[in-house]
């Protein structure tokens, strides 16, 4: 009876131990750059209003909601991700892209639930010291709220803006 006991004890304890994690990390890892976009990253600047995380996701049975950061910090994660999908090349012009907003969040009511990713990014180039804007482009994702999809949603929604500055006539400026 003792033995049982003792093991729904550290059942409990192992349970409770883990039910305690208080961030979810996120990794972008991008499977290819984009060789079409005749630009490339020469520095990330974090211009969010709230920069103690990327928001809230859902964790657990009970939907707990915890704050979502990237693995390294959010400037050096950055950094390596976009000079990862936008290698500098010699025929390239160099670009800053600030970060204005990017936020995952997790929603759920009576019938479902689904999980959101705002991001918007300011485009610019540096002349002579001055940084002179290219635009600002956003996008908004919504889908299920698989936790493995948060990274793949952020990369996603990145590609969008991209994208779209890419449309743009910001070459001739």
């Amino acid at each position: 009876m003792k033995k049982i006991v003792l093991f729904f004890i550290l059942i409990i304890a192992f349970a409770t131990s883990y039910s305690q994690v208080t961030t979810r990390f996120i990794s972008l890892n991008p499977d290819s750059s984009f060789k079409e976009i005749p630009f490339y990253s020469v520095d990330v600047i974090d211009a969010r209003t709230n920069k103690e995380n990327i928001g809230y996701v859902f964790k657990g049975i009970g939907n707990k909601r915890i704050p979502a950061q990237f693995e390294d910090g959010f400037l050096p994660h950055l950094n390596k991700f976009c000079t990862t999908i936008l290698p500098k090349e010699d025929a390239k012009i160099g670009l800053i892209l600030i970060i204005r907003k990017l936020s995952i969040t997790d929603h759920t009511n009576a019938q479902y639930s689904y999980s959101d990713c705002q991001i918007e990014i300011e485009f610019a180039k540096k002349i002579e010291d001055k940084l002179y804007s290219l635009g600002i482009f956003d996008t908004q994702l919504i889908g299920n709220t698989n936790r493995n999809l948060h990274s793949k949603r952020i990369e996603e929604g990145v590609f969008h803006c991209l994208r779209k500055l890419n449309r743009t006539n910001w070459h001739i400026t």
